[in-house]
Parts: C-alpha cells; sequence; structure tokens
C-alpha cells in the first residue's frame, strides 16, 4: 500500500483503454487515489491545483509537444518525479529527458512489473524527499505547524520541543517511527500526536507487546480464520487488519519474543500477514510507531533483539527525556494535572511555592505518572486545598522527610509485632500525624478513603 491517500498520482495518457489498464494496474497495487488527464493541456491545468506523488504520462499527446508538457509539469511541480513513456525503443530521446530531470522512462508496452517497479520507485524518491524538506523546514523553525494537536505535552523545555518539532515533520510519513524514553514519559501520547498530526484516514491502534507468547502474539497483532485451532468459531480481525490505512502503536517493543521478532520483521518489510489458519496472505497500509523504556542497541550486543529490525523499527527515532532532566516543567506539568484533579471533583488545589520546591527536587522514576500519584495523594491529604511543605513532607516527600534521609529504615523493637499489631500502630501513627484526618491519615500510607474508613472502624470494633 502507498501513502496515495494524501498526495494523488497523475496518469497523463490520450488512449482511453491503455489508461484504463493502466489505471487498474496499479489500484490492484495498492494504490488508491489516482487521477487522470487525456491530454497536455488538462494535465498542466491539474498540476497548477495541487500536489502529485508521481506523474506518470505520455510523450505522444495530441495538443502539446512532449517537450512542452515535460517543461510545464517541471517548471510547476519540481517536486514531483515524472515518468515519462515513449512508443518506440528511442534511447536518444528517452536519455534526453532523463538529463533534463525525468525520473525514468517506460517503453510503451513494457511489462507491468516493469511500469509498477518504475511508479514504486518514483514514489519512494518523492516520499524522501518531502520527508528530508520537511524536517529541515521544521527543526530550522521555532514554532510547530499544528501546536494544538501536540498540546498535550506540556514543555518549556528546548530538548522537549525538538522533539514535538521532529516529531511533527515526520508524521506524514509512512516511514516506522521508534519513541524511546523512561516509563510514564507519555510515549503513547507523542505516538497519538503522531497519528493525529499525520491526517491518516484509519484508526490509531495501541498493541502491548510486552512477554506474549506465540500464538498468542500471532493472534492478536494477525487475527485468525474460522477452525484456524479449537474453539475458533469465528474469524479474529488482528490488530494489523485494524489499523489499516491508520497507526499501529507497538509499546513495549523490547520485550518481543524471538520469533515475534522475525515476524514483525517480515511484516515491516512487505506489509503483507497470514491470519493464523490461512494460506493467503493480506495487506495493512498500517503505519508503524514503536515504543520502549529499554536500550535496543545493548540488547541488540547482547544477542536479544535482531538488529535488523532495529533498523527497520527506528527510520525515526525519537527520544523523550525524563522528568528529572527538565525540572522547567514540573511547574508547569503539576498545575496541569491538578487542574484535571480538580475538574474531576469540582473543587481547587492551590500549590504554595515550598511545595513546589519540593516537587521539583525529587528523582520521579516514574517520571509523569508518578508525579500525578504524588499530587492525587497530596490532594486527598490536604483539608483545605492547598498542598504545602508540610503535607508532601508527611507523604514521605522532602528533604527533611525520613523517606529520604540518607540510610533511614524502620526500626523495630526486640519482640517483633504481629502484622495484625503493625499494621494498627501505622494506623495510629498516620492518624497522629495528620490531626485525626481520616482521608489524610489514609493517604499518607497509601489507603483509599473507604479502605481507611474501614480500617478504623476495625480498630473501633
Amino acid at each position: 500500500m502507498h501513502n496515495s491517500d494524501h498526495v494523488p498520482l497523475l496518469l497523463v495518457e490520450d488512449n482511453t483503454s491503455v489508461l484504463d489498464s493502466t489505471k487498474h494496474l496499479l489500484e490492484h497495487e495498492g494504490w488508491k487515489h489516482l487521477e487522470t488527464a487525456t491530454s497536455g493541456q488538462e494535465a498542466l491545468d491539474l498540476v497548477r491545483e495541487r500536489h502529485y506523488s508521481v506523474i506518470l504520462f505520455d510523450l505522444g499527446l495530441p495538443d502539446l509537444s512532449g517537450e512542452e508538457v515535460f517543461a510545464g509539469l517541471k517548471e510547476k511541480r519540481p517536486e514531483t518525479p515524472i515518468v515519462i513513456v515513449t512508443a518506440h525503443n528511442d534511447l536518444d530521446t528517452a536519455v534526453k529527458f532523463m538529463r533534463e530531470g525525468a525520473f525514468d522512462y517506460l517503453i510503451k508496452g513494457s511489462e507491468p512489473i516493469r511500469l509498477t517497479s518504475a511508479v514504486d520507485r518514483a514514489f519512494q524518491y518523492y516520499r524522501k524527499s518531502i520527508d528530508l524538506s520537511s524536517l529541515q523546514e521544521s527543526l530550522l523553525s521555532s514554532r510547530l505547524k499544528n501546536p494544538d494537536i501536540f498540546a498535550d505535552i506540556i514543555t518549556a523545555n528546548e530538548r522537549v520541543k525538538n522533539v514535538l518539532r521532529l516529531a511533527e515533520a515526520v508524521s506524514p510519513s509512512d516511514e516506522a517511527v521508534l519513541i524511546t524514553g523512561e516509563t510514564g514519559v507519555g510515549k503513547e501520547l507523542l505516538a497519538r500526536d503522531i497519528h493525529n498530526c499525520s491526517g491518516r484516514a484509519g484508526s490509531f491502534v495501541a498493541f502491548n507487546a510486552a512477554a506474549l507468547e506465540e500464538p498468542v502474539f500471532d493472534d492478536t497483532l494477525f487475527g485468525h480464520v474460522k477452525g484456524a485451532f479449537t474453539g475458533a468459531d469465528q474469524p479474529r480481525k488482528g490488530f494489523a487488519a485494524s489499523a489499516d490505512g491508520g497507526t499501529l502503536f507497538l509499546d513495549e517493543v523490547g520485550d518481543l519474543k524471538p520469533q515475534s521478532q522475525v515476524k514483525l520483521l517480515r511484516f515491516l518489510e512487505s506489509k503483507e500477514y497470514f491470519p493464523l489458519g490461512s494460506d493467503t496472505p493480506r495487506r495493512s497500509s498500517a503505519r508503524v510507531i514503536a515504543a520502549t523504556n529499554v536500550d535496543l542497541s545493548l540488547q541488540v550486543e547482547r544477542g536479544e533483539f535482531r538488529r535488523d529490525l532495529l533498523y527497520r523499527l527506528s527510520a525515526f527515532h525519537l527520544v523523550l527525556p525524563p522528568m528529572r532532566e527538565r525540572p522547567e516543567d514540573i511547574p508547569l506539568i503539576s498545575r496541569h494535572l491538578l487542574k484535571t484533579l480538580d475538574e474531576e471533583e469540582g473543587r481547587t488545589t492551590r500549590l504554595t511555592p515550598e511545595a513546589l520546591d519540593i516537587l521539583k527536587s525529587l528523582p520521579y522514576p516514574g517520571n509523569v505518572r508518578e508525579l500525578r500519584q504524588i499530587l492525587l495523594r497530596a490532594k486527598v491529604a490536604s483539608p483545605d486545598g492547598t498542598i504545602d511543605r508540610p503535607i508532601l513532607e508527611a507523604l514521605g516527600y522532602g528533604a527533611s522527610s525520613p523517606a529520604h534521609t540518607a540510610g533511614s529504615s524502620i526500626l523495630f523493637p526486640d519482640s517483633l509485632p504481629t502484622v495484625h499489631e503493625a499494621v494498627d500502630a501505622l494506623i495510629r501513627e498516620a492518624l497522629r500525624r495528620s490531626g485525626g484526618k481520616q482521608n489524610a491519615a489514609g493517604a499518607m500510607i497509601g489507603l483509599s478513603p473507604q479502605a481507611m474508613s474501614k480500617r478504623v472502624e476495625r480498630r473501633k470494633g
């Protein structure tokens, strides 16, 4: 399949039977969007109005000479590769047009494979040149063209801004994207934004590849036909089919089993797959975005990940830095997360500057996900809607908090308490520190308000 949903191919041919057969051949090969012209002037009028990915035109048109049409096409659309068709095996004419910038030439009546191959190579050339020019333009610019699409990734950090500009530039491409970064940095969020920016008509389909064994991997990704195995009473459409024309997001791709890596590589190379129990290949034009929090290069060196698969997955490689390397983002993200949490509850929460200082000092191994959990616990523990230093320290965050004192540990008496006695003592201490406020006490020790209420009732009983 080709990315011709966005930029069509133009066929210029005055013989309607040849035009129809060429169009049918290319449609069979996966070209979804084709436009036609039956004269040189019609072709020139069309290229004034819109872009084309490839122009395939016959030199022997009735109204204008091949030279006039070619010169007009090159002037209006210099970025579009032109494949010319000549009626005779006239090498001199072909060489002349190639010198003037034609991408390729065909002899009229050439084998279908020759035509489809020439058009495919021309399209690949177009796609690469557009990718490069888009990349250059985007990276030289300091602003996103589609800021609304990427607005859910909140940042003031220049490294992250560069990642977003690159993500926007590569979004129209069909090439695979690899997004790496620690747990919780927002890899799936970025993948969704790339899909939304791409203009692809199909769906965004997320697939967690973590440690899936065969044949579950096959069944999930490629589906099965009826009767493929015992219990397969109905056919099942896999994620590759669901994402056709859209984006297939493969999360935790570093955990793929060796056999699954082979199957994914074949799919990336051919865009074809076999549902379980079927001998007939299916096609999917899904664009693949993969994500991982592990170092795939290191896995390749260890022999745990295929080098050729890594190359295929990382046509474009985006790296999201962890929270601890972007402290300027913590106040922005904190306020955004609190606003979202407040909207759910219908209340307003305030962060004091001292609390923000603590939040900026934390290491965040879980990144944005962890920051959200901290703020959620602090909200519950805040009786008046203000998150301040004492609340965060009581929850175990901050330099003076026992949880962050080097070498600190729980001190036990010589005679160890039972589990029930230890839990009872923990609840008593949390209630003492919170001034008897159950919700705040529960948040300190990781209990929901409901669970804390049950524990207190049990103690009273």
